[in-house]
């Protein structure tokens, strides 16, 4: 079993100091234009302007809870921001200085409310931001599902939906993937089952806020969490749906191999290249589900070109191996076709030439509805790729986010 590496460990074992919660909230840097300082990963803030838009880091520099340097996400001169009080010592704004100058005045009412949350799958702790909004009764709820490798609340595509979704009136839980952030445990060890009952942890602790209703909570899946929220909804009695952002709906297999061949033709690779990538391919993935031929492919990696040889592994004790062998099988469809809550599955048609075999993956959902499966729905926007990005602004598109809100909204309670 692969430990987790050392800056893992590191990451996982930071906590964020009870002062900075005070500090967590929205702000007005002028007139209309709003900033969210929010819980980071590894312990400290960050600042999400969604304007620039940018994701800010905040590390402090001097006295606990006062001082912070500002390190914009995109590079660039840092900034000194040092929060301001009232008489009373409550947190009223912040003023910076550095790169310009300028005071922004807390806006405790605009938005949503936050808090950071710790909770347990088993016997691993997990931690994440809650994002409640504001205003009575109880909302609607999701848990965000991280995609593959490392995944925390520090990675702008799952937060940025989170707060398009929170803004809307939907609670959601923005976790720290097992081993990232301040989330013990390591996903490399673990298949899609364990991420399945981290999800299930989450989607418990939403339906036992006030806030929430817990008859509407569900999964919000990205990338590889689109694997994950179906399975975690199969095992809710009570989840009221299931969406896959980016997730294929095709055996884990076929997307390793069409993700493979896009990476190769991305870099210039003909048709020789592509064949003798998926040829080693075929070779590790065989390997690392029966144990065997392990010389043979050893053998064709070193015969391979250098750019080809880089992408496997050469360590027979690679944590991959294992990993394979737990995922490599892992069929959505069957999910999906079972599910019996509402489920949405949204695509950027450009995904086909990078990670996801978009055209399959819709053909075989959209056989699923013609059989039946009303309930499904499934929606592919034309110029975007994996990450719904405009092709304009080369950001989350607001008409996917906007949508998704509404569909989240619309759906029954459970």
């Amino acid at each position: 079993m692969a430990l987790p590496s050392l800056m893992a460990a590191l990451l996982a074992s930071a906590q964020t100091p009870a002062s900075y919660a005070e500090l967590v909230d929205w702000y007005e840097l002028g007139p209309g234009r709003h900033a969210l300082v929010t819980f980071g990963a590894s312990g400290g803030l960050r600042l999400f302007d969604f304007v620039a838009p940018s994701f800010d880091v905040l590390t402090p520099d001097g006295p606990e809870g006062s001082a912070f340097r500002w390190q914009p996400q995109h590079g660039g001169p840092a900034r000194r921001l040092a929060f301001e009080r009232d008489a009373a010592g409550a947190v009223t704004g912040f003023a910076w200085t550095g790169d310009g100058e300028g005071h922004a005045r807390r806006e405790g009412e605009h938005g949503y409310g936050q808090a950071e949350v710790r909770f347990r799958s088993g016997d691993v702790e997990l931690c994440a931001t809650l994002l409640l909004p504001r205003g009575g009764g109880r909302h609607p709820a999701a848990v965000l599902l991280q995609g593959s490798g490392d995944s925390d609340r520090d990675n702008v595509w799952a937060f940025s939906i989170g707060n398009a979704l929170a803004l809307a009136g939907v609670a959601v839980l923005v976790p720290d993937k097992r081993g990232c952030g301040q989330s013990r445990g390591d996903w490399k060890a673990v298949g899609f089952d364990a991420l399945a009952e981290d999800a299930l942890a989450g989607a418990a602790l939403l339906g036992a806020r006030a806030e929430v209703d817990p008859a509407r909570v569900g999964f919000v899946g990205l990338s590889q969490g689109g694997w994950v929220a179906p399975l975690a909804a199969s095992r809710a009695a009570r989840a009221a749906f299931a969406v896959s952002v980016s997730g294929a709906a095709v055996p884990v297999r076929e997307q390793v191999l069409h993700e493979l061949e896009q990476t190769i033709r991305a870099g210039g690779g003909d048709d020789e290249a592509v064949a003798i990538a998926r040829e080693l391919m075929e070779m590790a993935l065989a390997f690392g589900t029966t144990g065997v031929g392990w010389d043979d492919y050893l053998a064709g990696v070193e015969a391979a070109p250098p750019a080809l040889a880089g992408a496997f592994p050469k360590d027979r004790d690679d944590w991959r191996w294992a990993w394979y062998a737990r995922v490599l099988d892992f069929d959505p469809l069957p999910l999906w076709k079972g599910l019996g809550a509402p489920g949405l599955i949204v695509y950027g048609a450009e995904d086909e030439h990078d990670n996801v075999p978009v055209r399959e993956s819709v053909a075989r959902l959209d056989a699923l509805r013609a059989a039946g499966k009303n309930a499904l729905e499934v929606r592919v926007y034309e110029g975007s790729g994996h990450a719904l990005d405009d092709p304009a602004t080369h950001w989350v598109r607001d008409d996917f986010m906007a949508e998704l809100a509404r569909w989240i909204a619309a759906t029954p309670a459970r």
